[in-house]
């Protein structure tokens, strides 16, 4: 009998692992880049940025940006697709999480349970110095389809009350004694929009779940050290960890007393963005600034346009060139419909928006990373790609 001479192989049908470390003598590279079908990851060639004006270190200097394209065969995810991706972004090393157009949830199989949908599980984890992006294209559920998904992070840093204080007004969203550099980071966005409007799927779904979870670890315990070690991400080190966010989102048709399109109030589309990490406190700073100058109501008159409450006919004398993009990024909100909430949980700033459409989302999410400057600043335009219309 004929044996092969190779080892068998240990992965899995949709699993993949992208591992970015750090060569010496300080090189960013992909030591890990694995896929099985159906996933696929395209990793072009990384970007070289310049010293950020930004940074303080007398050690600063350019830096290499990673960026990894999550694909599916055909664009999409069918009945029994399970795609469950590991990810490890070392200390001093930046990487980038995109998608090549919107991720289509097909329908499931018909029955009971969730047995005819599909899934994707995240697990993450970003050491001190390191950064993580993910702005990817929104999910699309089509009518009848059933979809689960999760991400599961882990950040770099002192477990025991250390390294939770929120985005103030001073500018330190780091942990106490944690400089900027050794911090870690991330930018998270999480959206879904609804199927093909021009067939009538208007969340049509059957059910659609997201959960998304921040956990603030300590580096990994010594051999032996297993108090308070009950790890996150499967495969990753055991370490004490302490819980910063978990956000959920659940759609389930089964359960709703109506259905979901009634409930959506006319949003087409609506996501989550999460900041955390001092290399993004100024953008969360910025979010967290733009919307406490949101008009709120009583605070403007609305039949004159008046900002003062007043009912004169003069115009409003425009302050500075911020204040003329503010009110035209406001006026373009209203036109998309789109609404939005920032809020400091814990050392993460929480983003929630909606929209009509998908198209009026992305151009408010583009105006206001483009506007800010960090994302590009710091990782490229090509991390804004999905973001584009």
């Amino acid at each position: 009998m004929f044996t092969s001479p190779f080892a068998l192989s240990t992965s899995r049908p949709g699993a993949g692992t992208i591992h970015l470390s750090l060569l010496a003598p300080a090189t960013p590279s992909l030591r890990t880049l694995s896929y099985q079908y159906p996933l696929k990851l395209l990793g072009p060639t990384p970007l070289l940025l310049p010293t950020s004006t930004t940074t303080t270190s007398s050690t600063a200097r350019a830096h290499l940006v990673h960026t990894v394209f999550l694909l599916s065969y055909g664009g999409g995810l069918v009945a029994g697709d399970e795609i469950t991706l590991r990810i490890c972004v070392e200390a001093c090393t930046r990487l980038v999480l995109l998608t090549q157009g919107s991720t289509k949830v097909f329908a499931g199989r018909d029955g009971d349970g969730g047995g005819g949908g599909s899934s994707q599980q995240m697990s993450v984890r970003v050491e001190r110095g390191g950064a993580w992006v993910c702005l990817t294209d929104p999910v699309q559920v089509f009518a009848g389809s059933w979809f689960e998904q999760g991400v599961v992070c882990e950040v770099d840093g002192l477990v025991g009350g250390e390294g939770e204080g929120g985005v103030g007004a001073d500018g330190n969203g780091g942990a106490d004694g944690v400089g900027e550099e050794e911090e870690a980071a991330l930018c998270v966005l999480d959206w879904v929009c609804e199927g093909r409007r021009a067939r009538g799927e208007s969340w049509l779904c059957r059910r659609y779940a997201s959960r998304n979870e921040i956990w603030l670890c300590s580096p990994p315990a010594a051999a032996g050290e297993d108090e308070g070690d009950d790890g996150v991400a499967e495969g990753l080190p055991r370490r004490k960890r302490r819980l910063l966010l978990r956000d959920n989102i659940v759609l389930d048709a089964s359960t709703a007393a109506a259905p979901l399109a009634d409930r959506m109030d006319g949003l087409g589309v609506f996501g989550t963005l999460i900041l955390h990490g001092a290399l993004f406190s100024p953008l969360a700073r910025f979010f967290l600034r733009e919307f406490s100058l949101l008009p709120r109501i009583g605070g403007r008159n609305w039949d004159s346009g008046s900002d003062d409450g007043g009912g004169g006919g003069g115009e409003a004398v425009v302050a500075d060139e911020e204040e003329v993009w503010r009110q035209a990024r406001q006026r373009q909100e209203t036109v998309d419909g789109l609404i939005w909430t920032a809020a400091d949980v814990r050392g993460c700033v929480v983003v929630k928006f909606g929209a009509r459409e998908v198209e009026g989302a992305k151009r408010w999410l583009y105006l206001m990373l483009k506007k800010e400057g960090t994302c590009e600043r710091e990782f490229g335009e090509r991390s804004l790609l999905c973001l584009k219309s």
